[in-house]
């Protein structure tokens, strides 16, 4: 038996491999022109833009390989459905909600105020907005545990960064 979702599938992740190539190959080029201090004498391999360019390259390959096994499939389906990008219902809804999150992190919150206040608002906002169901028993308990979760995933994130991989927060 065939599934009848198949092409429409496909063809979100041709535009899927299609927009994470693009979104890599952009990483990878912003990550090229940043400085490597060869006149301070710093290994090359601890320069900025190393661990970024490294992704940016890899998540370009992978989208790549994506978008073509989609594309593979794509054509060997009958036509499908138009293909709604950001989804339908309560997909789509999900999406803009988290693509607020991330945007209202970005913009307002880091570099407004300090970088572990905002990492913890993000993180607490973003789980009590998807893993909260009001309705059920057990709000107070589940949100003390995201607060555990806040407190322990933005230590760890800090930690991270400035002690492993020395870089300065904002």
């Amino acid at each position: 038996m065939s599934d009848p979702d198949k092409p429409t599938l496909a063809r979100h992740d041709l535009w899927t491999g299609l927009a994470l190539a693009l979104l890599g190959l952009a990483t990878a080029e912003e990550s090229w022109r940043m400085p490597r201090l060869e006149e301070r004498g710093i290994d090359p391999w601890t320069a900025p833009g190393i661990v970024p360019g490294v992704l940016g390259a890899a998540l370009a390959v992978l989208g790549v390989v994506l978008a073509l096994r989609a594309a593979k499939e794509v054509r060997a389906a009958p036509a499908a459905r138009p293909v709604r990008i950001f989804g339908e219902g309560d997909a789509r809804r999900r999406f803009l909600v988290a693509l607020a999150l991330n945007l209202v992190y970005a913009c307002l919150l880091v570099g407004r105020i300090p970088y572990a206040a905002a990492t913890a608002v993000y993180v607490f906002a973003f789980m009590a907005v998807f893993g909260l169901e009001p309705r059920r028993p057990g709000v107070l308990a589940r949100l003390a545990v995201f607060g555990l979760v806040t407190a322990a995933a933005t230590a760890g994130v800090i930690y991270l960064f400035e002690t492993l991989f020395l870089v300065r927060l904002p």
